[in-house]
């Protein structure tokens, strides 16, 4: 009997939904970039004095499994990619990433400058720290530089065999990630962390879906609950703990959150619970980039008509409340400015533009789409942005 054959009722009926998407992928990056902008709302509510410090606690202790999981996402599809030719790689794959990277960094720089500033232009940063962000990523977009350098790397290494490549870079993650070899960047220092989660998406890719396809929904669900409870006890051991700087601690916590998030997110992949994550899911690159804008703009008029908070931050209801409308609102108010955006014919803000990647130019109706699309199950799919 076929794999094909074999595969439950529950994981066929996921692929039929769509030939381009994988329910359980999907359901994990949607997952993901709601986890990032909440751990962006929370730090910039924290700065700003509108929620109590325990919020914010709580989402950093879920940086073990935050971006290991959208890392592993994004390189399950770039097997074939890394695999292949340089040329087709450099221009699906780290042109594009290198293009929405330059791209938004220009962009934030007015915004942001606007916000603080007003139109004192005097007062507003150098178009200089453009340059300087090329190679020292932008704390609040490093996710899709990386996503360029982790291709690069990834092809680099391709004369590397895997278990050399995966070992080598989990023991860069043991010992970047514990601090042993201190990293002043934040964004090289996660890059380092978390390279190894792409790898294993990229190597592990067809094993890991073979894998997925065989699970029946109990067992998935079993199985994510007992590491979810894993996951619980290893974070709460290990969060502000010297455990943490224990070299291999944090990456080994890492891979149980990321086991426990996948078979989750197999368990609901066709449901109705996965409706949202899995829409979201199919616009992670929208969500990632927009969210920023929007949130810095919420907290101005936040600032501007709450009053501050006097004699500590609000109570944790009020804080929460508040968190959940923003996280909520930044989430909505991306998806609905990337749609408005490629209608208006910007899917060039989402996507290389045809005269740079060397094909037809995209209709309006699917130009900056493949950004987000997940191809369907095969031995090694192509690349996917995040």
């Amino acid at each position: 009997m076929s794999a094909r054959t074999a595969a439950p009722a529950w994981h066929d009926a996921a692929v039929r939904l769509s030939p381009d998407r994988v329910a359980w992928v999907d359901v994990a990056k949607g997952a993901s970039v709601v986890l990032v902008v909440l751990h962006h709302t929370l730090l910039a509510l924290t700065a700003t004095g509108y929620a109590p410090r325990v919020l914010l606690e709580a989402s950093t202790a879920l940086g073990t499994l935050r971006m290991p999981l959208f890392f592993l996402a994004s390189g399950l599809f770039a097997g074939r990619a890394l695999a292949g030719p340089w040329g087709p790689l450099l221009r699906r794959r780290v042109a594009l990433f290198a293009w929405v990277y330059v791209l938004w960094c220009a962009l934030r720089l007015p915004f942001f400058s606007l916000l603080a500033h007003g139109l004192d232009l005097a007062a507003w940063p150098s178009p200089a720290v453009l340059v300087h962000a090329l190679w020292q990523p932008s704390s609040s977009l490093w996710f899709v530089h990386a996503l360029a350098v982790f291709s690069l790397a990834g092809r680099l290494l391709r004369p590397v065999p895997v278990p050399v490549r995966l070992g080598g870079a989990a023991v860069l993650s043991a010992v970047v990630g514990s601090g042993l070899v201190p990293v002043d960047s934040y964004a090289w220092r996660s890059m380092g962390a978390y390279l190894v989660f792409f790898l294993l998406g990229a190597h592990g890719s067809g094993a890991l879906r073979r894998a997925v396809a065989r699970l029946t929904r109990p067992a998935a669900a079993a199985g994510a609950l007992a590491l979810g409870a894993a996951f619980a006890v290893a974070t709460a051991a290990v969060h502000g703990s010297e455990l943490a700087r224990v070299p291999g601690v944090r990456l080994g916590v890492g891979l149980v959150a990321v086991a426990a998030a996948v078979l989750a997110a197999a368990a609901v992949g066709d449901g109705r619970l996965a409706a949202v994550p899995r829409r979201l899911g199919t616009r992670t690159l929208d969500v990632y980039l927009v969210h920023g804008l929007l949130l810095a703009a919420a907290l101005h008029v936040v600032v501007a008509v709450v009053p501050a908070p006097a004699g500590g931050p609000p109570p944790l209801p009020a804080a929460a409340g508040l968190t959940v409308a923003l996280v909520v609102g930044c989430v909505t108010g991306s998806l609905a400015v990337g749609r408005a955006l490629r209608r208006a014919g910007a899917g060039w803000l989402f996507a290389l533009p045809a005269p740079l990647s060397g094909r037809r130019p995209a209709t309006s109706a699917t130009a900056g789409r493949g950004a987000g699309v997940v191809p369907a199950p095969r031995p090694l799919a192509g690349a996917t942005a995040s």
